[in-house]
């Protein structure tokens, strides 16, 4: 019996370790700089408030596709502070 034990605790042992041999996969990293804007506390308040009155003009159907593509231009690469707090848009 002690015999068998040990024959089930080595094979056990050895298909560990062949698992152990297989290289994980490895994803490609894109490696892109993005330059972002950074706004202080007065600047970011400012911003999402301007944010909030587009999204109301936008809801209420008072905008133009011109102010769109502008609205959404403006909004890319945005990185916040508040009070300190630093928050970066993705």
């Amino acid at each position: 019996m002690s015999g068998l034990l040990v024959t089930s605790a080595q094979a056990q042992s050895a298909a560990t370790e062949k698992k152990a041999t297989v290289a994980p996969k490895t994803l490609p990293v894109e490696s892109a700089t993005v330059n972002k804007a950074s706004l202080d506390t007065e600047e970011s308040f400012k911003f999402l408030g301007n944010q909030l009155l587009f999204q109301v003009k936008k809801r209420l159907n008072l905008t133009t596709e011109e102010e769109e593509k502008k609205q959404s231009k403006s909004t890319e690469n945005k990185k916040f502070s508040f009070f300190g707090i630093e928050i970066e848009r993705e």
